[in-house]
């Protein structure tokens, strides 16, 4: 069965809005990740630069420690973000039959 050339023209503007909208709730989705992704940065930023040390290998194991510590947070919070927004299908990341 083939549909008049009006349904489906139709049905290809319903498809295009489909994907504009899932476009648009992956965007939000993501940014959310960018932000903790950024406060990451800001925080390994502000735990390093103060760091001073009496030699180069305890300096770099307080640092090492510290970055490490600082990115399984953020993992956690990401972890957490999905969890929270189902992958972010609480946003609209969800795409129809």
């Amino acid at each position: 069965m083939t549909l008049p050339l009006e349904a489906a023209g139709d049905c290809n503007a319903r498809a295009a809005e489909d994907v504009a909208a899932y476009l648009k709730a992956v965007r939000l989705h993501e940014a959310g990740h960018r932000t903790i992704a950024e406060r990451n940065a800001r925080e390994v930023m502000a735990a390093l630069t103060p760091l001073r040390g009496t030699n180069c290998d305890k300096l770099s194991g307080e640092a090492t420690r510290l970055a490490e510590q600082i990115v399984a947070d953020g993992r956690a919070r990401n972890r957490s973000y999905d969890l929270q927004t189902k992958h972010g299908q609480t946003q609209g990341v969800e795409l129809g039959p």
